[in-house]
């Protein structure tokens, strides 16, 4: 698998940076759960005079993505 390439065949959750060795590249097994994660992790700060956490800057993100492609 693409996993056991990248890991040479010991799979983890880091790998040596391919350009810079003083780095590492941390590798992502379950996107959708990070991204469940990420979410909780915002809804649980309180940001902001009224504790609300705007869509737009999600809005604003995914469009700046979307421009890039």
């Amino acid at each position: 698998s693409a996993m056991d390439i990248l890991c040479n065949g010991a799979r983890s959750y880091c790998i040596p940076h391919t350009v810079d060795t003083q780095r590492k590249l941390f590798l992502a097994f379950d996107q959708s759960h990070i991204i469940k994660n990420v979410r909780s992790q915002f809804l649980a700060r309180q940001l902001g005079g009224n504790e609300e956490i705007p869509s737009s800057h999600m809005k604003n993100y995914i469009r700046c993505r979307l421009e890039a492609l």
